[in-house]
C-alpha cells in the first residue's frame, strides 16, 4: 500500500513552479499568492496552465529581469561616477594649479554657482582638503617623473634664487635650464624649498638634493647662476668642489647693475626726492595719465613717447628709467603740470612741477635739486 502525501510533499514536488506550504494542509503558489487544492495532483497541473497562472509568472519573470539589470547598471554608474569624479578632481587641481588659481577658490559661492550650472557633475567634485591631500601629491610625482625624463643625459644649468613669501618665509626656487646639442633651451623648475636662513651651508644642500632627486650626475651641470649675494659666492664655491672646475659660475650683472643704482639713489638724495615728487604726481592717478597720454600725443608723433616709467622700489633698475625719462621729457613734463586743469590740483607732485620757472627746467646746474639728472 503507498503511503499517503503530505501537503509538504506536494510542495516540495513543485518546489520549481513556486509553490510552497504555509502549513500541513495549506499550499500556496507564491507569485499570484493563490491557495491551490493539493490533494489530487492533476487539479495542481490544471493551476498551472490557467491563464491566471501563466499570466503571473510572466509578470514576475518580467519584473526580476528589470530588477536584475538595474542592479547592475546601478553598480555600474556608481563606479562610473566614482571614477568620473576622480578624473574630475585630479583635472581641476592640475587645471587651477597650472592657472595660479588658489584651490580655496572653489569654495568661493559664485565659483560653486557656476560650476553646478554649466559643468556636469561637478557636485561630485571632492572638496578643497581632498584635492590638496589626494591629487597635489599625485600631480607632484607625475611633474617630478617628467622632469626626470627630461634631463635624463642632458647638459644643463642650475639657476637659483631667494624670495620671500608673504608670510616672511625665506623661498629657495631652483630652476634647471637645459642645454640641448641643437642649442635649444628648455626651462623647468626643479624645486621650491622653505628655508629657515638663507646661507651658503642650507643653499648649497638644497641644490644637492634637488640634483641627487632628478639623478643628475655632477658632470651634467655645466654653470651655476644665481645673484652676486656673498652667500651665493661661497655657496657656488662649496659646489665647484664637489663637482668640477669647469663649472661656470654665472652672477647676475642685472643685480650688480641695481646695486650701483641703489649707491647712485643714496648718494643723490635731491635726484631721488625729485623722482618721488613725480612719481606721487602720476601714482593711481587714471584720469592724468589719460590726459598726459593725449598731451603726449598732440606734443610729439601719437605713440611715440611712452607714459612715466613709475619707479618701484623692488623693480630692478625702475628707478633709473624713470630719472632718464624725466631727463629727456622733463620739459614736456613741466608743460603739462602747468596747464589750466592739472595745475590747481592739490598734489604735492604736481605743485612741485608746477612750480619749477622755464629757467630751473632749461639751465640745471649741479646743486641743483630737481636738474641732476
Amino acid at each position: 500500500m503507498r503511503n499517503k502525501l503530505s501537503a509538504r510533499d506536494r510542495a516540495f514536488q513543485y518546489k520549481k513552479e513556486g509553490f510552497y506550504c504555509t502549513d500541513n494542509s495549506t499550499v500556496m503558489f507564491n507569485f499570484c499568492n493563490t491557495k491551490v487544492s493539493w490533494d489530487r495532483k492533476d487539479t495542481i497541473e490544471k493551476h498551472l496552465k490557467s491563464a491566471k497562472h501563466v499570466a503571473s509568472l510572466a509578470a514576475t519573470k518580467e519584473e526580476t529581469t528589470k530588477l536584475q539589470t538595474s542592479v547592475a547598471s546601478c553598480f555600474n554608474k556608481v563606479v562610473k561616477d566614482k571614477k568620473s569624479a576622480d578624473y574630475l578632481g585630479k583635472r581641476v587641481t592640475e587645471t587651477f594649479v597650472k592657472a595660479n588659481i588658489p584651490l580655496e577658490k572653489l569654495n568661493n559661492e559664485h565659483m560653486v554657482n557656476f560650476m553646478n550650472e554649466f559643468i556636469e557633475g561637478s557636485g561630485a567634485l571632492p572638496c578643497v582638503k581632498t584635492l590638496r591631500e589626494k591629487h597635489l601629491p599625485r600631480l607632484n610625482m607625475e611633474r617630478e617623473e617628467n622632469i626626470k625624463e627630461k634631463v635624463k643625459g642632458k647638459h644643463l644649468a642650475v639657476c637659483c634664487d631667494e624670495t620671500t613669501d608673504k608670510q616672511g618665509r625665506c623661498v629657495f626656487v631652483i630652476i634647471f635650464k637645459i642645454i640641448e646639442a641643437s642649442h635649444q633651451v628648455e626651462i623647468v623648475v626643479g624645486d621650491v624649498h622653505i628655508l629657515e636662513t638663507a646661507d651658503a651651508k642650507s643653499c648649497s644642500r638644497a641644490i644637492l638634493d634637488s640634483l641627487n632627486k632628478y639623478n643628475i650626475s655632477y658632470d651634467s651641470v655645466l654653470a651655476l647662476v644665481s645673484d652676486s649675494a656673498r652667500y651665493m659666492g661661497k655657496c657656488f664655491d662649496t659646489l665647484t668642489n664637489l663637482m668640477s672646475d669647469n663649472v661656470v659660475v654665472i652672477q647676475c650683472w642685472a643685480h650688480k647693475l641695481n646695486l650701483i643704482l641703489n649707491v647712485l639713489g643714496k648718494h643723490l638724495p635731491e635726484l631721488q626726492n625729485a623722482t618721488s615728487k613725480i612719481k606721487s604726481a602720476f601714482l593711481n592717478t587714471r584720469k592724468r595719465k589719460h590726459l598726459f597720454r593725449q598731451f603726449l600725443d598732440d606734443k610729439y608723433e601719437a605713440g611715440r613717447v611712452p607714459l612715466f616709467p613709475v619707479p618701484v622700489l623692488t623693480r630692478w633698475s625702475s628707478w633709473y628709467e624713470s630719472v632718464a625719462y624725466v631727463s629727456d621729457f622733463i620739459e614736456a613734463i613741466v608743460e603739462f603740470m602747468k596747464s589750466d586743469d592739472i595745475a590747481s590740483v592739490s598734489n604735492v607732485g604736481v605743485q612741485y612741477l608746477a612750480s619749477l620757472s622755464q629757467e630751473q627746467v632749461l639751465k640745471p646746474t649741479p646743486h641743483d635739486a630737481h636738474f641732476l639728472l
